[in-house]
């Protein structure tokens, strides 16, 4: 606590660990037999991330605070493997892990032949051709967090957060958006309850686009999909006032078309459906 207050109270380095995600470089990271090319494709998904864990903390699920993204960021680049080199006199995070004793949180969901993901009463299937990355586990104030990653050999990443907090209630909104990242196209399924959005950006000379996902369990349990692709550069010029070229519309409406199909397969029904039934054809007790 004493970490987040120091923090706050500096805005200079507030604002250096809120850039850390965005103009980190591989020289600044250490991984052994790490590449520039490696370093880029797990920052990406990294900064990703990280802006979704901060959007979970904040109390709208709409905003992003700087300070838990660039602490998520950092938390997945080392469990990825990558330790950076602090400067002079710089603080290093704590170990979220450690903190919050990582051992003793309970399990949200658990994984069978590296594949099938259960948890919340839904089955998950990850397509053939991922492999899967180690796990995290983590409290942030009262919401558990447990975060499974895959990923294929063309770099598309597959992250899904099980998300679980007892003292609140989790809204039912819509997939957000934030810069540098626009949204391409958004829709629901599963009765309203799964709500996602397409999305693109650039980041340096980066393309990258990506799905994201709410699926609202229960008002105390939520999971949530993040897919991230690398898009294609443009090949030609767009027209004016046009962000991306003919190609890359057709990148990503392909790309949209997939995940969003894949996902309808994973939640095909309302949460709590089963127990709603139930409600209907069993007799009240008085």
């Amino acid at each position: 606590m004493e970490f987040i207050k120091t923090i706050f109270a500096n805005p200079v380095l507030l604002l250096a660990l809120f850039l850390l995600a965005g103009c980190a470089g591989s020289e600044s990271w250490q991984k052994p037999g790490g590449t520039q090319a490696s370093f880029s494709l797990d920052s990406r998904e990294c900064r990703l991330i990280g802006e979704k864990i901060a959007q979970l903390h904040s109390e709208t699920g709409k905003s992003v605070d700087p300070v838990y993204t660039a602490r998520a960021y950092e938390e997945c680049m080392r469990a990825k493997g990558w330790r950076r080199q602090l400067q002079a006199g710089e603080p290093a995070w704590p170990d979220v892990a450690a903190q919050a004793g990582s051992g003793s949180l309970p399990a949200l969901a658990q994984v069978h032949e590296g594949h099938i993901l259960l948890g919340f009463g839904q089955r998950i299937v990850v397509p053939p051709g991922f492999r899967m990355l180690p796990a995290q586990k983590m409290r942030v104030g009262p919401t558990v967090m447990e975060q499974f990653f895959w990923q294929n050999d063309a770099g598309t990443v597959i992250v899904l957060i099980f998300q679980e907090n007892n003292q609140t209630s989790f809204e039912q909104i819509g997939y957000p958006v934030n810069p540098p990242y626009s949204l391409y196209t958004s829709g629901s399924g599963a009765g309203g309850l799964l709500q996602w959005a397409a999305f693109w950006g650039q980041i340096k000379d980066d393309w990258v686009m990506g799905l994201g996902a709410y699926y609202h369990v229960s008002d105390s349990r939520r999971v949530i999909t993040v897919i991230t692709s690398p898009l294609g550069p443009p090949e030609s010029t767009p027209p004016p006032n046009v962000t991306l070229s003919r190609e890359q519309y057709h990148q990503i409406d392909a790309f949209a078309d997939q995940w969003q199909s894949w996902l309808e397969k994973q939640f095909p029904h309302g949460p709590g459906m089963v127990s709603r039934l139930k409600k209907i054809i069993t007799p009240s007790v008085k």
